[in-house]
């Protein structure tokens, strides 16, 4: 007898129970409209080629969720080859914030605390109180600022998902809104003496405003249950890993 029969033989016999579906045996139909493609690959490349060719042939043609008893099961009922592994996505840099609510009101806050800083910096009288006062607010607003952004951009925020960053945010965004409003009224009381103060002045209220809008989002984002970036299932290690829009 030919070896080519002994390995159809053992073929078969695999075949019938090799790739199940439900536990069922795949119809020898199927099978046996593959035999061309053995009997091809045997004649060029060997035995072991032939099965591997109409194996791989079964495979492309199961249907999604089709069960593959060559890979172990997993708990959930999935392979535990082509299953997703649940964990913290990387860091990585991400445009497309830029485009987004928080993302311009962010960039809006450091134009108007750089520029503030600069007219009230510009002014003759940069040494006394009410200047110091806003050049503080205004440079420590754009570097606190300035920092979130990048870590927004980064998606940073997700490897720490488990600090309260949507409280901190509202928090920092409600204290800065008053100190704002305290360091523009301050140089507005002064701007009809000194024209730069007035400048600096019209710029803070400006970004007074841009901090409050933040800070109503941040407000709503943290009634609400909702994190700063990331899907709130990374809390409980659930395997989405989509990350929405940041707050």
């Amino acid at each position: 007898m030919r070896a080519s029969t002994h390995f159809e033989d053992a073929f078969w016999w695999w075949a019938s129970w090799g790739c199940t579906e439900g536990g069922m045996p795949v119809p020898m139909e199927f099978w046996s409209s593959q035999s061309h493609l053995m009997s091809e690959a045997e004649s060029k490349n060997g035995a072991s080629s032939a099965l591997l060719v109409v194996y791989l042939r079964c495979v492309s043609e199961m249907e999604p969720g089709m069960a593959d008893p060559g890979f172990p099961q997993s708990p959930t009922g999935g392979n535990t080859a082509t299953a997703s592994m649940p964990g913290i996505p990387g860091i990585r840099f991400d445009p497309i914030y830029f485009r987004s609510i928080p993302g311009i009101l962010k960039c809006v806050q450091m134009v108007l605390n750089i520029v503030g800083y600069i007219c009230v910096m510009s002014s003759i009288q940069s040494n006394a109180y009410t200047a110091s006062w806003f050049s503080f607010v205004s440079m420590t607003g754009f570097w606190v600022t300035g920092i979130l952004l990048v870590l927004y951009l980064m998606h940073v925020l997700e490897k720490f998902h488990m600090v309260p960053w949507v409280l901190l945010e509202l928090g920092y965004c409600a204290l800065w809104t008053f100190f704002y409003f305290t360091a523009s009224t301050a140089c507005a009381s002064w701007g009809g003496y000194y024209p730069a103060w007035a400048a600096a002045a019209f710029f803070g209220y400006a970004a007074m405003i841009a901090y409050g809008v933040d800070a109503f989002f941040k407000f709503k984002a943290w009634r609400s249950g909702g994190m700063a970036q990331g899907d709130p299932q990374m809390r409980a290690g659930g395997p989405e890993m989509q990350s929405p829009d940041a707050y």
